[in-house]
């Protein structure tokens, strides 16, 4: 019964993505106030938008799962426990631009699975690989001049977290008011992924988290 409902709420995802065009796409991200969650904190709409503008050739999308700080590990945790739901989310944005290549960024490959069309690339382990430039220079072989936007060049760089956020906005209708956050215990050396508030308090999430500790 479970492998059914599945089944069914992917393909009443489908159905629905044929009909919503790149407008409608790109309006729902907006209201919905999609933004990088990986810390940059730039619009999601208007990063896509300049991507489609772009008088390059060919346009790549890189999905970011490779967090800067070596602590963190939500990204990590995003792309195995919400595979099928960021999968959606590059479908929709997919269907605002024609790609030539998708490649999902992660320091660890192990595991992760995606359709055929998503090159997946291992990246090291070292900081910051997770930052915008520093990626596309690994994944890419182009270095970006620091004050220059790869989206000019047709590079789409979003973090995977963001890429979550825009299939909440676009399939569910939900606003971004809430992110994934790593909350780790130096002391144990025990992390957690948690969902939290945006606004939440940091010695609040510790308490709840790590009472006491």
């Amino acid at each position: 019964t479970q492998d059914i409902s599945r089944q069914n709420t992917s393909e009443n995802s489908d159905l629905l993505l044929e009909s919503l065009t790149p407008e409608i796409i790109l309006e729902r991200i907006e209201t919905n106030g999609v933004y990088g969650l990986g810390g940059a904190g730039f619009p999601t709409a208007d990063k896509i938008r300049a991507v489609i503008s772009s008088n390059s050739p060919q346009k790549t999308f890189i999905i970011n799962g490779a967090e800067c700080d070596p602590g963190l590990v939500h990204d990590k945790w995003l792309l195995r426990n919400k595979s099928e739901d960021i999968y959606k989310g590059i479908c929709a944005i997919s269907r605002c631009i024609g790609f030539s290549e998708i490649i999902l960024a992660a320091k660890d490959t192990d595991g992760l699975s995606f359709l055929e069309n998503i090159k997946i690339k291992r990246v090291g382990d070292y900081y910051p690989v997770g930052f915008e430039k520093t990626l596309i220079k690994c994944v890419l072989k182009k270095k970006i001049p620091v004050d220059f936007m790869p989206a000019k060049l047709g590079i789409l760089v979003l973090n995977v977290q963001t890429v979550l956020a825009v299939y909440e906005a676009v399939f569910l209708n939900r606003k971004v008011d809430e992110k994934y956050v790593t909350c780790a215990n130096l002391k144990t050396g025990i992390a957690n992924v948690i969902r939290v508030k945006n606004g939440s308090r940091i010695i609040d999430i510790a308490e709840t988290i790590f009472p006491g500790g």
